[in-house]
């Protein structure tokens, strides 16, 4: 019998909201009661989908998104290559990411937003390139807009991932080891960090979805 990993799926205290567990009561017409978190990043990215009562507490789906530099973009002058590249590569991995969110119809949809930390990694070329995943976000909002109006996009600040600090060890430890976890069916499928960053933000969202119709998300 293959043996599973234990993992504790804390959640933050929210007692003191009114809406801390409370669930939609209204899913805008061809809408779907799950909700996506979204990891994005010009290189690479992923998306998961959960329900959106807690009770159902599992991985519904899970993608990876993925771009490569071009190897020889056609590029008309006037022009910063370095811009053009990037945008070609964020329109993809919108693309991407957007196909799937299509594919299921969440109600809500939680986006990691970006936090410049400048003071990390200064001068390198990380720091010199922090300004595509914004890129990314904007491509990615804009489709979300024209392909998927009726849902609730919630842009969610990186430090929510403070808030699951265990669970998110316990999910590497459990993925090191190739062993899924009972408390959470379906983690097979978190099989890389970005796509654990996305669950922890489809978890935090759905525990602040106030009762009522999701674009009340404050």
């Amino acid at each position: 019998m293959r043996t599973h990993a234990r993992i504790r799926l804390s959640r933050p205290d929210m007692s003191s909201s009114p809406s801390a567990t409370a669930r939609p009561a209204r899913i805008p017409t061809g809408l779907e009661p799950v909700i996506a978190g979204i990891d994005p990043g010009l290189a690479t990215g992923a998306a998961v989908l959960i329900p959106m009562k807690p009770a159902e507490e599992r991985i519904l789906a899970a993608a990876r998104m993925s771009t490569r530099p071009p190897k020889a973009p056609d590029l008309e002058a006037p022009c910063d290559p370095q811009f053009t590249a990037a945008a070609a590569r964020a329109r993809d991995w919108a693309d991407q990411a957007l196909k799937f969110v299509c594919e299921h119809r969440p109600a809500v949809i939680a986006v990691e937003s970006f936090v410049d930390f400048r003071s990390k990694g200064r001068g390198s070329r990380r720091e010199q390139l922090r300004w595509t995943t914004p890129l990314v976000i904007g491509f990615l909002l804009a489709g979300l807009q024209d392909r998927i109006p009726e849902a609730a996009v919630r842009l969610q600040n990186p430090s929510v991932l403070a808030q699951f600090a265990v669970e998110i060890s316990q999910l590497e430890a459990a993925r090191a080891a190739g062993r899924p976890s009972e408390e959470l069916p379906g983690s097979e499928l978190l099989t890389s960090d970005h796509l654990v960053k996305a669950w922890c933000h489809a978890s935090w969202c759905r525990d602040r979805v106030p009762a009522g119709d999701p674009k009340e998300l404050s």
